[in-house]
């Protein structure tokens, strides 16, 4: 073993979707690798649900030692973990160390052997079979090297000891593995290793070795698959998915990685049966307790819980700055309660604040929120715990409350209505529910300051879809006090409804919306989920959208109707084929905004986009129309945006515009952006009209020189959050280039005669060389019909007579009877020659 400096190995385990056999890595690791501790650990995560999201926020609270970092962008932000280590070691999430694993032994190695390129935890003498390709594989020629380690020569060897980049189980040298994480072109763990892959032989001559231990010291158990990059093989046991595997994860139950100690497995991947135990530290239930200036009704809320018939909760009191006892007197119930009291201790912050941190310091899979001067009575756990055990469709549980204090009835909740729920709350603050609640809703909203901070929770929940179910038993107990909370509530109530309606404007539409979101839709229905999500999700709130269901043949009916229970602002039509112009027409005629959004059924929008640019518009009475940046993104890979489709990568437009003439200029040399990328005042249409619905193609392009034409003003907004998004996939319009080629010879010769001198000369030259290269496309291909379209109308519009004479032949040979007339032709001239 060598001597390590502190942090000199990064070890980056890559997860996604599975925190109990992430738990499962991190504590087989810590319990075979002795110097750990001389490492970083950095998991690399990242989720599909807010109830995943939840698993990995009670491994960051059990693993306070490990970063916890949340992929956004997965090239960024692994360079990121990577950068500024010696070694790192590469883990996946379901990687289990069986046996001992020095990083030390593998860093003497690295730095001993200049021609070793890694170390392999999961090589040994034992791995006779390849799992990935289902057959066994011939050992290497070792090397003792002394310690239990071996060497052998990678570039002879076959399967798994051929494969010398992987993410699996290998230390490297940052120096060697670095240059390739910076160069190459990769989105997620699956194409970062087939993209090393393709790179191994450029070690061939300086790293041709690797080395491992004598027997494996760690395996992989392919349970399970939660990445769509490639096939591989899996157990398939139902009962091993990712799903059911967060449930037993929310049950506190994890992987005993003591009873696969010293086991010895025959590959880099094995299939496994689990072994579960219980982690006793996890509880079913976790009480939060904010408490401030309440410290002399915090004894009865603690005692209260602890007089519960079930047992298996937690308690979190949050010390939200409280001048007075506070911090004291829970000091002393933590002393009576012992290890199931935790405290938390914040500056002030005011009651969601307060909450929040509690559940975020909370490890049980179901919250009851508790005020301090309030108390339980001793069934409540043991009925809502059972209500939601025996039925997983329901997220919340809410009872009847008893009033003490000043008052002492009896209130009866009513029962469950999500859309009764927009008027009136009827769930108690003090109800419980599932944690992944809380993940989905993003917490309880600081800007509810004054109170009811509960019902635009509860608001939040049923916007998601959460079902709530009601025990008509008064089970909470409710101190009645003429300064308390819900009293100083009732004096802020107007302002607390109208800060609801503001926090929630999908359930609260405003009449007059800022922004109209046109969407056509035809066919799309596969995306059309993902593409309003973009826009529910837009940080500016005062907006509709319109989505109009071009007579599609698909499930876009029923997706549509989904929608629009979701979000009021969503108003959905239908209509018999019509084409996009005609579609998009009609939206503008439906449209309420101020500024029209174009938004086609597969793309997307930046988060901030309508901030930003209805921002500048607001501020600018002079610009009509203002537009951003646009990027490209392969079908199922946003990972890799890009920022245009021209070769090159050559943006659209990536400078301001210093006048009308260029703008003008510009549009002519091609369109500068996609219909996407604008957002345009209403106004704009009065003046130079809609879509032209006679273009088959191209008709913003058409609209853009229009307005410029008539003098619009367009302004160029260089801002990374105001991006259109486009999809890239096979049947999308812009990938059908003949088409598109066709159809910009159309317009250009439409638009000829409105140019400018200077201008309509540039555009004839396009248009004679576009019909130069359909005329040869047409007479190589024998019947191209758009490239003969091209041809002709380039030919025509360009007053080209030795094009006419190209062209026109082509032509007739397409025309039944065609050949005979241009045979007969050419033979006149030919006759008239000789004589």
């Amino acid at each position: 073993m060598t001597a390590m400096s502190a942090g000199s190995v990064v070890v980056v385990i890559f997860s996604k979707d599975r925190p109990l056999q992430l738990d499962a890595t991190l504590r087989s690791f810590a319990l075979h690798c002795p110097d750990r501790s001389m490492s970083t650990i950095r998991a690399l995560f990242t989720t599909s649900t807010p109830r995943f999201a939840a698993g990995y926020r009670v491994l960051a609270a059990a693993y306070p030692d490990v970063e916890f970092v949340q992929e956004a962008q997965f090239k960024p932000d692994l360079l990121r973990v990577v950068e500024g280590s010696a070694y790192v070691l590469f883990l996946v999430d379901d990687t289990l160390f069986v046996g001992p694993a020095s990083l030390g032994t593998a860093v003497a190695v690295l730095e001993k052997d200049a021609s070793c390129l890694g170390f392999s935890y999961r090589l040994g003498r034992n791995t006779t079979y390849c799992y990935t390709l289902d057959k066994p594989q011939r050992l290497p020629a070792f090397e003792e090297l002394g310690s239990g380690v071996l060497g052998f020569d990678w570039t002879q060897a076959e399967s798994d000891f051929g494969y010398p980049l992987e993410l699996s189980s290998s230390l490297y040298g940052t120096a060697d593995v670095l240059p390739l994480l910076q160069s190459l072109e990769y989105r997620n763990p699956n194409t970062l290793e087939a993209a090393l892959a393709q790179r191994a032989a450029s070690f061939r001559a300086t790293r041709p070795r690797l080395a491992n231990y004598e027997q494996s010291a760690a395996f992989s158990i392919p349970a399970n698959m939660v990445q769509t990059a490639w096939a591989n093989r899996i157990d398939g046991n139902p009962a091993m998915t990712a799903e059911a595997l967060a449930d037993a994860f929310d049950r506190g139950e994890r992987l005993d990685v003591e009873h696969y100690r010293g086991f010895v497995p025959n590959a880099c991947h094995q299939e496994l049966e689990f072994v579960f135990t219980k982690d006793q530290t996890i509880p079913t239930v976790s009480i939060v307790i904010p408490c401030y200036n309440q410290a002399q009704y915090l004894p009865d809320a603690v005692h209260s819980v602890v007089a519960q018939t079930f047992t298996d909760w937690e308690i979190v009191i949050v010390d939200d700055g409280s001048p007075d006892a506070t911090a004291e007197v829970a000091r002393r119930l933590a002393g009576e309660v012992g290890s199931r009291l935790r405290i938390v201790s914040q500056p002030n912050g005011g009651l969601a604040a307060a909450r929040n941190a509690g559940v975020a310091a909370a490890r049980g899979r179901y919250i009851l929120p508790l005020d301090a001067d309030d108390m339980l009575e001793p069934k409540m756990l043991a009925r809502t715990v059972d209500m939601l055990e025996r039925e997983p469709g329901i997220a919340i549980v809410y009872t009847d409350l008893r009033q003490f204090g000043r008052g002492a009835a009896v209130v009866r909740a009513e029962e469950f209505s999500a859309s009764r729920l927009l008027e009136a709350n009827h769930l108690s603050y003090c109800s419980l529910y599932r944690r992944e609640i809380w993940e989905a809703v993003g917490g309880y909203n600081p800007n509810m300051r004054h109170g009811y901070e509960d019902w635009d929770f509860w608001i939040g929940a049923a916007e998601r879809g959460y079902v709530a179910r009601r025990i008509p038993q008064a089970l909470f107990r409710y101190r009645v006090r003429a300064n308390g909370m819900y009293a100083n509530a009732l004096r802020h109530d107007f302002e607390l409804r109208t800060q609801i309606r503001a926090n929630h404007p999908a359930s609260y539409p405003v009449e007059n919306p800022a922004v109209s979101v046109i969407v056509p839709a035809h066919n799309y229905g596969h995306f059309l989920r993902e593409t309003i999500q973009s826009v529910r999700e837009q940080t500016f709130a005062s907006w509709e959208c319109i989505v109009i269901d071009d007579g599609s043949s698909d499930d876009t009916p029923q997706v549509l109707d989904d929608l629009a229970k979701q979000d009021r602002r969503i108003r959905c039509y239908s209509q018999e084929r019509q084409g996009l112009s005609a579609t998009r027409n009609r939206g503008i005629s439906l449209s309420r905004g101020r500024y029209i959004q174009f938004l086609d059924a597969d793309d997307l929008l930046d988060r901030a986009k309508l901030e930003r640019q209805v921002e500048r518009l607001d501020g600018s009475a002079d610009v009509d129309i203002v537009f951003g940046p646009t990027k490209y993104f392969d079908d199922g890979d946003m990972g890799n945006l890009r920022d245009s489709l021209l070769p090159g990568g050559q943006p659209l437009l990536d400078l301001p515009i210093p006048s009308q003439r260029e703008l003008v200029e510009r549009l002519v040399a091609r369109n500068i952006m996609t219909v996407a990328a604008p957002l345009v005042r209403s106004s704009v249409f009065d003046r130079v009209g809609r879509f032209d619905i006679t273009l088959p193609s191209l008709e913003d392009w058409d609209l853009w020189l229009r307005c410029a034409l008539a003098g619009v003003r367009f302004e160029y907004m260089q801002a990374d959050e105001a991006t259109a998004l486009i999809r890239v996939h096979g049947v999308s319009m812009s990938a059908n280039r003949g088409r598109m080629r066709a159809a910009e010879a159309r317009l250009r010769h439409r638009i000829s005669r409105q140019l400018p001198a200077t201008l309509r000369q540039a555009n004839r030259r396009w248009l004679r060389n576009a019909a130069r290269a359909g005329a040869v496309e047409t007479a190589f291909s024998g019947a191209s019909l758009r490239a003969l379209q091209i041809a002709v109308a380039g030919a025509f519009a360009s007053h080209d007579p030795r094009l006419l004479l190209l062209t026109v032949p082509i032509a007739l040979t397409l025309v039944p009877g065609g050949t005979r007339v241009v045979t007969a032709v050419r033979a006149r001239r030919r006759r008239g020659r000789r004589t």
